[in-house]
């Protein structure tokens, strides 16, 4: 299960976008590439040099290999992937959950028929951000998660944001529990994101 979160300081958007606006500003010089689905910052994760998160270890035990592997009384994170998020100086990283093998067909099936389907692109964009910023602002403070796993998190709703609407993407997205619960598949119908409602989706 996930710990309560021990801070109760708001998540500041304004401040996370502007250290996106930073880090994509600083990959294009060095083209380097960004570790996952990320973008987004406020306050620095504890490590004191830049070289720690390198060492910092990236990975967790004990998730499904798979969704036909992982049980069915809700969404499992697959693989070996562990949320995070690292700032400093420098920029930023994030890391949040694979969800292998959960198509949408199979998401169904374990949550059962979506209140909502959606894959108009503009309505994505106009819909998506502003929501998911809501639904994951009411789970911190609620201690579902941790501040750490909420800007993990929130990098990965601003990117998925910025590909909708730059286009060359055709989600779909999924919504349960009056909106509070996100689901975003890929042009493959595979799932890419979902909102870490501890009730819907198991990851560490």
């Amino acid at each position: 299960m996930l710990s309560a979160c021990q801070s109760r300081a708001d998540i500041d958007p304004a401040k996370l976008r502007a250290e996106i606006a930073k880090k994509q500003a600083a990959a294009k010089k060095s083209e380097q590439t960004r570790e996952t689905t990320t973008s987004s910052a406020a306050k620095a994760h504890p490590f004191e040099k830049s070289q720690d998160i390198e060492n910092f270890d990236k990975t967790v035990k004990g998730l499904p290999e798979d969704a036909n592997h992982a049980k069915n009384d809700k969404i499992y994170a697959t693989g070996n992937a562990k949320v995070y998020y690292y700032s400093n100086s420098d920029g930023f990283k994030a890391q949040i959950p694979d969800f292998k093998g959960y198509s949408q067909d199979k998401v169904k099936a374990v949550l059962g028929k979506p209140e909502s389907v959606l894959s108009n692109q503009n309505q994505i964009v106009k819909d998506f951000k502003k929501k998911e910023l809501n639904n994951l602002r009411t789970l911190f403070k609620e201690g579902s998660i941790t501040e750490e796993q909420t800007k993990a998190f929130y990098a990965a709703v601003v990117d998925l944001a910025q590909a909708a609407k730059f286009g060359g993407t055709n989600y779909t997205r999924f919504t349960y529990d009056s909106g509070k619960v996100q689901l975003i598949f890929d042009k493959s119908g595979m799932l890419y994101y979902i909102t870490p409602n501890p009730n819907y989706l198991y990851f560490k």
